[in-house]
């Protein structure tokens, strides 16, 4: 069985034929369903000006759980590194209140250091979507930021924090 997904022009670069592929539907949650990258059709697929590429995976269905016109969410493994430094997507949209604006195309979040927030730019490597590796400019154990308690929920919450690694 095939299952056809479109991938953004922006993400399609590193995907290579053969490359392990999961996927998920909304008939089966909880389960994943394993596949390969079959093909990569090179005609462009434009809707509102977004362009995307229509990516081929291979998938057995001995048991003919999945059916023509399911709904999959596709995940394609382009790389994998092990034992890596990584942190929430989130700590990458956090920009405080009145912080000066970020540098074009420099990748700055912000840490916890003594009870104040510090930008820290940062080389990153790969993400799966929900964590970003970090190459270069953060150490394991420190407090990075990816949101703030509101003034009416400060007494409750604490700064939305999250140490850096595994």
């Amino acid at each position: 069985m095939q299952v056809d997904t479109n991938v953004d022009e922006s993400d399609v670069g590193p995907i290579r034929v053969g490359q392990t592929a999961n996927f998920t539907v909304d008939a089966y949650p909880g389960v994943t369903f394993p596949g390969k990258v079959a093909q990569i059709r090179e005609a462009p697929i434009n809707v509102q000006n977004v362009i995307t590429y229509d990516v081929v995976i291979q998938v057995a269905n001995p048991d003919l759980k999945l059916f023509p016109g399911m709904t999959a969410t596709v995940r394609i493994i382009s790389g994998k590194v092990s034992q890596a430094l990584r942190f929430p997507v989130a700590a990458l949209r956090f920009h405080p209140a009145g912080a000066a604006p970020k540098p074009k195309g420099q990748q700055t979040i912000y840490v916890l250091a003594s009870g104040e927030l510090k930008p820290v730019a940062l080389q990153l490597g790969i993400s799966d979507g929900k964590y970003v590796q970090v190459v270069s400019g953060l150490t394991e154990g420190q407090r990075v930021v990816v949101g703030a308690a509101s003034k009416a929920h400060a007494k409750a919450s604490t700064p939305g924090t999250g140490r850096v690694g595994f």
